[in-house]
């Protein structure tokens, strides 16, 4: 069984031993499929094209992770150092070397996305941090194409997600408060 990414939007689905017939991400009317038809890779085959993260600071106590040559449609995630550093949106594609360089900026407390073009692969980000908390929208629910197979607690702090008013998808911004478990618009997804 393998967890498939499309090539298009970027977002990993869940396990098959084939690809996925469609992606209802791209099949949604704002989004789209390629002239090509529906594209879809793996974290290895990715690796074995010559992928890779590219960490890198953007200001103090924010780094941006993103995904060499570009993925699906250019996700980049935004590492957010505090008290407990989130994650916020994932990239499609995931390799050791963001891993470590994570770790050494401190690990992961939880992780957080806008909506379903940046969930990525957020499963395993979650995995690689120990199964720390993924805080999505309740109201995406149908959108999460992957889920992992454990449970995780919400931790008392982490991200707030907020829900707002926005014409595409949905729109969540996040703030860090001590009450994220408590927010009736956010779910920690199990992971």
């Amino acid at each position: 069984m393998r967890c498939f990414i499309c090539r298009t939007c970027g977002v990993q689905q869940a396990a098959a031993s084939t690809p996925p017939e469609r992606c209802p991400i791209c099949e949604d009317e704002r989004q789209y499929v390629g002239w090509q038809g529906q594209q879809w890779t793996t974290l290895e085959e990715l690796r074995a094209e010559g992928y890779h993260s590219d960490v890198r600071p953007l200001e103090p106590d924010l780094f941006g992770i993103g995904t060499a040559p570009s993925l699906g449609i250019g996700q980049r995630a935004l590492l957010i150092r505090g008290d407990g550093n989130v994650l916020w949106v994932c990239a499609g594609y995931l390799d050791q070397e963001a891993i470590d360089q994570v770790r050494e900026l401190g690990g992961l407390a939880a992780i957080s996305a806008s909506h379903p073009h940046f969930y990525g692969c957020v499963v395993e980000w979650s995995q690689a941090f120990g199964g720390v908390p993924i805080y999505l929208p309740r109201a995406d629910a149908r959108w999460i194409m992957r889920r992992a197979t454990s449970r995780a607690r919400p931790s008392c702090t982490g991200p707030r997600a907020l829900r707002v008013a926005e014409p595409c998808w949905s729109a969540t911004p996040s703030r860090w408060c001590a009450t994220a478990a408590s927010s009736p618009s956010c779910a920690a997804i199990p992971t």
